[in-house]
């Protein structure tokens, strides 16, 4: 037997189910989506270079893209247990001689991929790899918060991209 209060209930449900939802007229007219397409190629490319185990591959890597940008574009690369890259995305980009981040947007895409560990790098469109006194503080401050919040995902390196050539932390002693 069916209560006459679950038919009640069930008709206008059942009703607004059927009824489509109106369309708003305001549509977001920018939205970021990933390029399948580059994407296959860049893993495929990652894939060739092989495990990312020090500067040089992480420079070999990024430099073909990073070395035609004429803004500073701010990246961070995540690779698997086995250093194979599993994430590369664009998280900033800014002017010709600044780029601007968030660490916290960092956090929110180490805790979104869940990499074993992780790299960061910029280019410098002026073609000097040099980092600036800005490029070293922010490099401290990510290796100091990446320490304390995903202390087991470790920060392989920050690399500076120039016009054929690069800066990589790692390989001066983080300074």
């Amino acid at each position: 037997m069916v209560s006459t209060t679950a038919v009640a209930v069930a008709a206008p449900l059942a009703q607004a189910a059927a009824t489509p939802v109106a369309q708003s007229p305001v549509q977001p007219f920018t939205q970021v989506v990933r390029d399948p397409v580059k994407y296959q190629a860049y893993l495929e490319a990652a894939r060739a270079i092989g495990p990312i185990h020090d500067s040089a591959r992480l420079h070999a890597l990024c430099r073909g893209q990073m070395e035609r940008e004429n803004k500073e574009v701010f990246y961070v690369l995540c690779v698997d247990m086995h250093l194979h890259v599993v994430h590369f995305e664009e998280l900033a980009r800014g002017s010709k001689s600044s780029v601007g981040i968030e660490v916290e947007d960092i956090w929110q895409l180490l805790a979104l991929t869940r990499p074993h560990a992780f790299a960061v790098a910029h280019c410098h469109p002026s073609g000097n790899a040099r980092p600036s006194r800005a490029d070293r503080s922010m490099t401290r401050e990510i290796r100091k918060s990446a320490k304390r919040l995903f202390p087991n995902t470790p920060m392989l390196d920050h690399i500076v991209v120039g016009q054929r050539e690069y800066y990589s932390f790692v390989d001066n002693n983080w300074e």
